[in-house]
């Protein structure tokens, strides 16, 4: 046994006899309470993690206006979580099969928006270089006679979604490191009038790009 192991070992034993002794219980209590601590310690933490990616799906269900591009639209809540960035993308792709309908129209398809449609577009305005197109056709059971855009791809079949967050987690995972940024400040016409920021410039100033 190494002797930074057996250093760890008694530092929690001396730990545990000074609990005892502060308390004036057997170090068999204290080694139980000490357990129970750090058992609820972990719990806790798993929940605040399952809290945020449901908090996430909340913010989403918040945005009222869907950017429509060229132009900069949409308000000021889906904006918000595009300058998040890298650190709200893996909330994102655990909602991307979410089917939670919301009252946004989807402009030149009709019905409306999804909590995982969402998602997938704030994904698509932090990260420039989603292989969509790639990702269709890796699906055997999709025809080829369809049309190889997002809308078409997630209604043709239930599963669709499960399958394209499954590639893009994948995809995400092996490219991440890979990611660089590109600052973006040109300006843009805005057409939304739920649009509340006071330039006309991207709101994150950039976005990321796969490096060569």
């Amino acid at each position: 046994m190494s002797k930074s192991v057996l250093d760890r070992i008694n530092y929690f034993v001396a730990l545990i006899t000074a609990f005892a002794k502060a308390h004036h219980i057997s170090t068999s209590q204290a080694y139980r309470i000490l357990a129970l601590m750090v058992m609820f310690s972990v719990c806790g933490h798993v929940s605040a993690q399952t809290m945020n990616k449901k908090a996430c799906a909340a913010e989403l269900a918040r945005i009222t206006d869907v950017p429509y591009l060229p132009e900069l639209s949409g308000d000021s809540l889906y904006w918000n979580l595009v300058i998040q960035g890298k650190s709200i993308v893996p909330c994102l792709i655990s909602n991307l099969a979410n089917t939670t309908q919301t009252n946004i129209t989807i402009p030149n398809w009709g019905g409306y928006y999804c909590i995982g449609d969402i998602a997938f577009w704030i994904l698509c305005d932090i990260i420039y270089d989603i292989p969509l197109e790639d990702i269709i056709k890796e699906n055997k059971r999709y025809p080829k006679s369809e049309d190889i855009t997002y809308f078409s791809f997630v209604t043709y079949k239930k599963g669709n979604r499960r399958f394209l967050k499954r590639k893009i987690s994948k995809w995400y995972k092996e490219n991440e490191d890979r990611l660089e940024w590109v600052a973006d400040i040109r300006h843009y016409g805005r057409t939304s009038t739920n649009w509340s920021y006071p330039s006309d410039q991207h709101p994150a100033r950039g976005y990321y790009r796969l490096g060569h």
